[in-house]
């Protein structure tokens, strides 16, 4: 088993020429991008992740590892080891400050252990041997180490030294990697049991120069080192399969390059090859795991599992093995997720911030009108028409977003709204021609489609909710499958919205059926949500059976008591549950984050679940003190709450003129409350749930102020 750690390769690296040769090793394995995210900055933090199996937080000295015969600031590294840790130092490679990341792990809530793969590995009887460095201008920077030692700090072979480098007058500062010793060294290992680690630094030290070189200079030696190792790990794959070795042969990549990373693009190829006397070409395939759920991208921590399940090891890890799934052409569709992923991350922030200070704009210019038709007796009936444009089209944005992936990603930020704006404007257009009985029909029928959309995705495999810049992003890696919070909040907030709006135009003698249909809906929804092959949101299925709870109750009898709240907490327990048992026996293994949690509490106990309810709410707390979320969520909240609750005599007339729609209104309120509490990044779903909610209640309530002024005029 051979690990080929590149710190720094680019997707762009790969596409050069000088990479042909890696390139074409791909048909006897596959290729993907990793999410390469830490709980750090640095290469550091990639390597000792690699090695952990979660994210993991590096400490300053993280390179400082020898053998045990090294001089370290005139001291051997085995006696100095030994005098740091009280540990005997062995015969191969030792981490000198092992110590300072035992620290740091203890701080780490996602409960990375360093030295957990080299433990795991060393206790099943499998050797583990490191060898290259990554050193500059003296400086050890042997991170390869962080990947195979043991909790110790430990590894039983290996060569990290200056003998790994060779002399090259015509490298900035005449060291880099020894490709001829390190597959020298690589070869006393073929047709053994062993993990051999090998760390090829040299894009790392030129990135480490790169303020020192011109442009064309450093973009030359980059092509030399490509080709370089292209060569090696082409010459390796085949050396080890002829000697009998088996299992793959990986190329990972610990940290993106310096350009990637302030982009923001957290991800890197990813690449694995199966070894074998005759190893067998095939079409070609993308790589995948139970991780990610997607085809072509993996996490990091996924290299991680995989080496353990090809000793045949328990994955005690984050991460889970990685799987080819056939493709043909994987390389380039490689490039178009690539494309798409980097282009939409890059995107986001532009596209939706804007918006969000839109609505909060609108949300106060509505209020401020309404108080003025009450109280002023302010004319605001030539307004009415725009402002009822303008709340359909913060309703309809996010569906339009989720529309977009439908066609080509756009090339830029102008672009995008470009298109967002098209959308937005058709789809306000439709709403505002439907065959209106009442003011709230538009908004409950945008609403009605948008469930409708996010469903049918659901259903589909999510495709549109992958892509969407509204959607969950695979660079912030906190999420790959199911329903991001965006969307989960826009859903339930819809659902509630569109069930008012259908019960306020039904007859009274259907409006009993109705309610059984609308129940049935919610149902599905709640559904949906909890299931592990669709939308697989915890968080998400407790909003929706309280919040569209509370709306079905207030629907069927306007009043809702203590002993309601109770029966909706029984049904949480019972849908979590039954996914649960779902997930753990129909998925197994591969699981999605609910099934991994409750076999977290059955092997670890409660402390682990803690640790996780603790990070999720200092997420959520990051978030509310950070992001444009929580400013778009306090002053919808505060609107909302003023009209639907405190009740101003002008705006009473809500419950008489829609009492359906007001009852809605006022249920999903309970939802973004619930909602907020129970997700992770709960703002943001309690900020999108209350889109639909807000716009429905405020224009409704303005229309309503302007028609008490008029009859209240002599």
């Amino acid at each position: 088993m051979f690990l080929v750690l590149v710190d720094r390769l680019t997707v762009a690296d790969l596409m050069l020429p000088e990479a042909a040769p890696l390139r074409d090793l791909i048909v006897y394995g596959g290729v993907g991008l990793a999410n390469v995210r830490t709980e750090g900055t640095g290469s550091a933090a990639g390597y000792l992740t690699l090695g952990a199996g979660a994210r993991a937080l590096a400490g300053e000295h993280a390179g400082l590892a020898f053998g045990v015969n090294e001089l370290w600031r005139g001291q051997g590294a085995g006696v100095l080891y030994s005098a740091l840790t009280g540990e005997a130092a062995g015969d191969g490679l030792v981490h000198l400050a092992v110590g300072e990341q035992a620290l740091l792990a203890g701080e780490n809530k996602r409960h990375a252990t360093p030295g957990l793969l080299g433990s795991l590995v060393r206790t099943a009887g499998v050797s583990v041997a490191v060898y290259g460095n990554a050193d500059v201008d003296r400086t050890p920077r042997r991170y390869g180490v962080l990947v195979a030692m043991d909790t110790a700090g430990r590894v039983d072979h290996g060569d990290v030294g200056e003998r790994t480098l060779v002399h090259d007058a015509e490298w900035p500062f005449g060291l880099r990697t020894d490709y001829a010793y390190l597959l020298d060294r690589a070869a006393g290992h073929f047709g053994t049991s062993t993990l051999v680690v090998l760390d090829l630094g040299d894009l790392a030290r030129l990135e480490a120069f790169s303020q020192l070189l011109s442009p064309e200079r450093g973009a030359e030696l980059r092509r030399q080192t490509v080709a370089r190792i292209a060569s090696f790990v082409a010459t390796l794959f085949r050396q080890a399969g002829d000697a009998g070795s088996r299992g793959a042969l990986l190329v990972a990549v610990p940290s993106p390059s310096a350009i990637e990373a302030q982009r923001g693009h957290l991800v890197a190829p990813l690449i694995m090859l199966e070894l074998g006397d005759e190893p067998a070409a095939v079409d070609g395939a993308l790589l995948s795991s139970p991780t990610t759920r997607r085809a072509g991208i993996v996490a990091n921590v996924d290299v991680t599992a995989t080496v353990l399940s090809l000793f045949d090891l328990d994955q005690s890890g984050a991460g889970r093995p990685l799987e080819l799934v056939p493709f043909a052409a994987p390389w380039e569709r490689v490039l178009g997720l690539y494309e798409r992923i980097t282009r939409v991350h890059g995107q986001r922030l532009p596209l939706i911030q804007p918006y969000f200070f839109i609505q909060l704009a609108a949300v106060l210019v509505s209020v401020a009108l309404a108080a003025g038709a009450s109280l002023l007796r302010w004319p605001v009936a030539r307004v009415l028409p725009w402002l009822r444009a303008v709340h359909l089209a913060l309703v309809a944005f996010p569906l339009a977003l989720l529309l977009i992936p439908l066609f080509p990603v756009p090339r830029t930020v102008g672009d995008a709204w470009l298109l967002a704006a098209a959308a937005t404007a058709a789809l306000t257009a439709g709403a505002l021609c439907l065959r209106r009985r009442s003011e709230a029909d538009p908004f409950a029928g945008l609403a009605g489609l948008t469930v409708g959309v996010i469903v049918v995705d659901l259903l589909t495999g999510a495709r549109l909710l992958q892509s969407s810049h509204l959607g969950y992003d695979p660079i912030g890696g906190s999420r790959y499958y199911g329903i991001g919070n965006e969307y989960m909040g826009l859903l339930i907030g819809a659902g509630g919205v569109a069930a008012g709006g259908l019960l306020e135009i039904a007859p009274a003698g259907k409006r009993a059926r109705l309610l059984w249909l609308v129940g049935f809906a919610f149902v599905a929804i709640a559904v949906l949500l909890a299931s592990p092959a669709h939308g697989a949101n915890v968080g998400g299925t407790v909003s929706a059976v309280v919040g569209l709870g509370v709306v079905l109750l207030l629907l069927v009898q306007d009043k809702i008591h203590l002993h309601h709240f109770v029966l909706l907490g029984a049904l949480v327990a019972a849908v979590v549950g039954a996914a649960a048992l779902y997930d753990l026996v129909r998925f197994g293994p591969e699981s999605s984050h609910l099934g991994g949690a409750v076999r977290l509490v059955g092997t670890e106990g409660g402390d682990p679940l803690w640790s996780l309810f603790e990070r999720k709410l200092e997420m959520n707390v990051r978030l509310i003190r950070l992001t444009v979320w929580s400013r778009a969520f306090f002053v919808s909240l505060v609107a909302a709450v003023l009209f639907a609750f405190v009740r101003p005599r002008t705006v009473r007339g809500l419950l008489h003129a829609y009492p359906y729609m007001s009852r809605a209104l006022r249920g999903s309120l309970a939802g973004a409350l619930v909602a907020l509490a129970a997700n992770d990044s709960g703002i943001v779903a309690a900020a999108t749930l209350m889109i639909p909610v807000v716009s429905t209640l405020l224009y409704l309530a303005l229309t309503l102020a302007d028609g008490a002024r008029r009859r209240a005029e002599p």
